[in-house]
């Protein structure tokens, strides 16, 4: 059969889990007596999914299941796949953004700095210059 996970991957992908798999993927969990980190993870997956209607437990054979409304969940849930994966898309998109905007705020503000300190140096020689040429005017 294979891992619990490469089982799960398969109800998954099937879209359904019937009475039978559901007891082996019970049977699988309880094996040792203990849930480990994995088996929750993939309990955890199997509830998910069915709780959002994405995973149906049938109680027919897997034959005879009508693949119709398995198909239009499963188109739903690869557009919502994609849907969530746009949205993870834009919001790093955003981030990035967000994240060169900063850093140009920063510089910007350090060129600031440096065009405030540069005019104080040419006022403070400006300065300078006046009292000289002040002093030179009186020393005549």
């Amino acid at each position: 059969m294979g891992t619990l996970r490469e089982f799960v991957d398969q109800i998954i992908e099937d879209g359904i889990i019937t009475a039978e798999e559901h007891q082996a993927f019970t049977e699988l969990i309880h094996e040792d007596g203990e849930i480990d980190a994995e088996e929750s993870e993939q309990i955890s997956r199997i509830f998910r999914l069915v709780s959002e209607g994405k995973v149906r437990i049938v109680d027919a054979e897997r034959d005879s299941i009508d693949r119709g409304d398995l198909n239009d969940a499963k188109a739903i849930a690869i557009q919502e796949d994609e849907e969530r994966r746009a949205e993870a898309q834009a919001k790093a998109e955003a981030l990035e953004a967000e994240r060169v905007s900063e850093a140009a705020a920063v510089r910007r503000a350090a060129i600031a700095e440096v065009v405030a300190n540069v005019q104080k140096e040419e006022s403070g020689q400006r300065n300078s210059i006046a009292e000289f040429l002040e002093r030179k005017k009186q020393g005549r």
